[in-house]
């Protein structure tokens, strides 16, 4: 019996050696996760406002002269960057060459550029933008192929959407762009859309791709998109017209009411890697280097 007793002990103690090793393997791991977390985040973080020092160096109200210097930029820093502690990638983004979906409650031409963009990427949702507009206003009127009911929610939010990935949740427009997704070559909204509380500014036709070029007019030809983009830096009004010389007048001025020159804010992303831990820092600042948002993940 005291042998037995013994062995139980033995047994016990062992049991709980394997626990207690188990234990500290796995707290070290998370310990050593954690660092390289530190280490990546404390990286990017430098790298981040080292490229905020460059673009505030290098912003020009001149659209000729930001346009070269935002392809200076990112050939500078596009490239991968290792120093002692981590590799680091760096991307910047003027956000005006994408479209502000919170600007459709601004105005009609807004809501309409948003369902022509929608019809562009193949989004088989011809009222998406009343449905997202009901969604973000404060009032209870239902728009023409709108939703003021939702059933997920019971309501709509009545503010602005903090992310596109919110489009998912919204009756009228989540299917469309949830099948978008999983069809496109490419389903990433992002590209062409974002979604922030910062000041609406008109499209940067300097830099936007020509989906979101061929969205400024109804009946947009791809031979004027294309004259766009062979006549740029446009730095005016005037420059556009030349550009657009065989559009009729009234084309030419639904297109002015939504399109800029130049961009107020942008977006940096760093992607810092340290011992295989990657960490990715989205910083989004306007023209004079002001953070308006920090998120890392």
């Amino acid at each position: 019996m005291v042998l037995i007793g013994i062995l139980s002990i033995i047994i016990i103690l062992t049991v709980m050696n394997l626990q207690l090793s188990s234990d500290t393997l796995y707290t070290a791991k998370y310990v050593a996760v954690a660092q390289n977390r530190d280490v990546a985040y404390y990286q990017a973080s430098a790298a981040c406002k080292s490229i905020i020092e460059y673009i505030k160096a290098y912003y020009s109200d001149d659209p000729k002269d930001l346009y070269a210097n935002m392809q200076y930029l990112n050939a500078l820093t596009l490239t991968s960057i290792k120093t002692d502690d981590a590799d680091i990638q760096v991307e910047i983004e003027d956000l005006e060459k994408r479209f502000a979906i919170n600007s459709i409650i601004e105005s009609e031409e807004h809501l309409n550029q948003l369902n022509r963009i929608f019809q562009i990427l193949d989004i088989n949702a011809p009222h998406g933008a009343e449905a997202i507009a009901d969604w973000i206003d404060a009032d209870s009127e239902t728009r023409v192929g709108g939703n003021e009911s939702h059933s997920i929610y019971g309501e709509p939010k009545n503010a602005y959407i903090d992310s596109i990935k919110e489009l998912e949740y919204i009756e009228g427009i989540k299917d469309a762009v949830k099948d978008y997704k999983r069809s496109a070559t490419d389903g990433n909204l992002e590209k062409y859309i974002y979604a922030s509380k910062c000041k609406y500014t008109k499209i940067n036709i300097n830099t936007a791709s020509k989906e979101i070029l061929q969205s400024l007019s109804e009946d947009m030809t791809e031979q004027e998109v294309n004259n766009i983009i062979e006549n740029r830096p446009i730095q005016n009004n005037e420059e556009l017209r030349k550009a657009l010389a065989t559009a009729s007048e009234s084309k030419i001025n639904e297109i002015i009411k939504l399109a800029g020159y130049t961009s107020e804010f942008f977006q940096i992303k760093i992607t810092a890697t340290h011992n295989e831990e990657i960490l990715i820092l989205t910083a989004l600042i306007d023209k004079n280097g002001k953070i308006i948002s920090w998120k890392a993940k």
